[in-house]
């Protein structure tokens, strides 16, 4: 009787035991993926830009003239795309001739919107026709990153990822518009591409980039948009979504859109999670302020916003605030003539001024410029739009964001490979700064002494101290230089 107690014994503990097994691989996956005893499987293999594989299009594509560009119509002729899986991490970057994506129709973005996006421009260099300026696209990254933990896609290194997108930039650069006030629009993407229906984190995922060739934001000057104030929509909500670039946030905004632009206004006035929407204006204690909402999860943590705040913080000519604020602290100001202006800040527009807006069946008048009423922007917002563009093209070297590379072969001699360098180095009116890091191996100390004289060989600079920040290139730079405006580690 023991021996058949055990028997039994053993027979439940197999039992159990497969119950278990059968459970953990033929489980439907989101139950699985939920489980308190299972983990979804986490790679280490990262984004490697060593492992980039180019192939060039054999059919180039016509490009339309410069006047004839409407944004986001036209594209070039390659694109960058990374496919990631659970088990196998990243794989090889592709860059290859634009063209369809291949997804299964069960493919999770397809289902669930899980997907996030970004959008930056590539300049030429005012200064040299032969360089393509980015303006702080690791803002960006950062950005795509943080939406990438809120829909629990795949993490990844934001430096490979921007060596993969500087070699798409390098092969289509004859793309990036020459014309003033064009550029070339960058559209990275990540989607889940995981064939299942149902909510689970991402099994497999494709990060890609596209790009555009785009005019100017207002072709004849700026344009005053008109704002309806909605309070039958909601785009935002504490502790929602509204701070990262989802197309969840963008897709429930056309149909307010539409009908706001039924009524004759250009746009919606977003009154919980407001936009990146700045007010100049007289406050009450008689001061001079420009006022925006604080970045409370609500709003988007907007590159062209942070800036604006940087630079104007940095004239110090008024008072520059971030809090909470209400529509009748706006409307009052209207009322007493306190306001002076109003303005959007973004990518696309950088600068869009507003001279209207409807509030609860009234329409308020913002003025533009009192000195002259035939202007269609007001003094800041003119003055701010030409300091972001001209540091965008490198017009000026006179602030904090002016961030210049160059290519010195003179400091070939002072490292141990011979190899080709990018510099990156910030330039101001009183200081220059260079900062030296080799990635590869090791790091590389530099006297700033020896750098500095080594860069005033071929550019002459007011400056008595600085260290140097060296970054490798890919081998594909040897022939061209190729700029990048403000790394990370500058700010």
């Amino acid at each position: 009787m023991r021996s058949l107690s055990v028997f039994f014994r053993a027979r439940l503990w197999k039992q159990r035991i497969d119950n278990v097994l059968y459970s953990r691989y033929h489980m439907p996956i989101n139950k699985r993926l939920f489980s308190l005893t299972s983990k979804p499987l986490k790679s280490s293999v990262d984004i490697d830009s060593k492992k980039l594989i180019i192939q060039k299009t054999t059919s180039p594509k016509k490009k339309t003239a410069y006047e004839q560009l409407i944004f986001g119509h036209e594209f070039t002729d390659h694109m960058l795309e990374i496919d990631w899986d659970q088990v196998n991490g990243w794989h090889e970057p592709i860059i290859r001739p634009y063209g369809p994506l291949s997804l299964e129709p069960s493919a999770s973005v397809l289902h669930y919107a899980i997907e996030a996006f970004e959008g930056l421009k590539a300049y030429v260099d005012a200064t040299d026709p032969t360089k393509i300026r980015l303006f702080r696209p690791d803002q960006n990254v950062n950005r795509l990153l943080n939406s990438c933990t809120r829909l629990a896609l795949p993490s990844f290194n934001g430096d490979e990822f921007l060596k993969c997108l500087y070699t798409l930039l390098h092969l289509d650069r004859s793309w990036v518009p020459s014309k003033d006030n064009y550029s070339l629009y960058i559209r990275p993407n990540i989607i889940s591409t995981h064939p299942f229906i149902g909510i689970a984190p991402s099994q497999a995922a494709k990060l890609y980039v596209i790009l555009s060739p785009v005019g100017p934001h207002y072709r004849e000057g700026f344009k005053p948009v008109s704002l309806y104030c909605t309070q039958d929509y909601v785009r935002a909500w504490p502790k929602g979504t509204g701070s990262n670039k989802l197309g969840l946030n963008y897709a429930p905004t056309i149909v307010p859109q539409l009908q706001a632009a039924e009524k004759g206004y250009s746009q919606v006035m977003w009154l919980f999670g407001t936009m990146n929407q700045f007010f100049f204006w007289i406050n009450e204690k008689k001061e001079k302020e420009l006022i925006t909402c604080p970045l409370d999860g609500s709003i988007l943590p907007g590159v062209t916003r942070d800036s604006i705040l940087k630079i104007c913080k940095d004239w110090n000519e008024f008072k520059v605030t971030e809090r909470p604020f209400t529509m009748k602290e706006v409307t009052k100001a209207i009322t007493e003539g306190r306001m002076l202006e109003s303005f959007g800040a973004g990518t696309a527009s950088i600068i869009s001024p507003i001279k209207l807006i409807h509030y609860k069946g009234k329409d308020y008048n913002i003025p533009l410029n009192p000195q002259n009423p035939n202007e269609n922007a007001g003094p800041l917002a003119r003055k701010l739009f030409k300091a972001i563009t001209d540091i965008q093209k490198f017009n000026t070297l006179h602030h904090v964001l002016c961030y210049k590379s160059f290519l010195l072969p003179k400091m070939l001699s002072l490292i141990d490979k011979p190899k080709l360098y990018l510099f990156f180095v910030v330039l101001h009116p009183s200081w220059l700064l260079l900062q030296t890091q080799y990635h590869e191996t090791k790091n590389v100390k530099l006297k700033s002494e020896v750098a500095l004289s080594a860069f005033q060989s071929k550019h002459v600079i007011q400056s008595t101290t600085g260290f140097c920040k060296m970054i490798e290139t890919s081998e594909s730079f040897q022939n061209e230089e190729f700029c990048v405006l403000a790394p990370t580690s500058l700010y």
